[in-house]
């Protein structure tokens, strides 16, 4: 599977926590947040990993959703689920 290379350092447990967070507000900014029009199925595929991928670092990283808010897509915040608390 052709994965993000945050995804793959995140994965992989190389990654710092001030790097981690920098990585997933990094990878918010940059994301295609219109994915969903795109009519190349490899693109939507990899999109939608890549925003799986960022959930599970919101849940992780960010819990309040604070930084999803800032640099993510407004749109997507009524779809993100709530934050888990242990």
């Amino acid at each position: 599977m052709n994965l993000h290379p945050i995804i793959h350092q995140a994965l992989a447990g190389v990654m710092p926590a001030p790097a981690r967070v920098d990585a997933y507000v990094k990878a918010l900014r940059d994301f295609d947040w219109h994915f969903e029009w795109s009519d190349d199925h490899r693109y939507w595929q990899r999109q939608t990993d890549l925003l799986k991928f960022l959930r599970d670092e919101q849940r992780a990283i960010d819990a309040d959703g604070a930084l999803w808010r800032q640099h993510g897509n407004a749109a997507f915040m009524e779809r993100l689920p709530p934050p888990v608390t242990p």
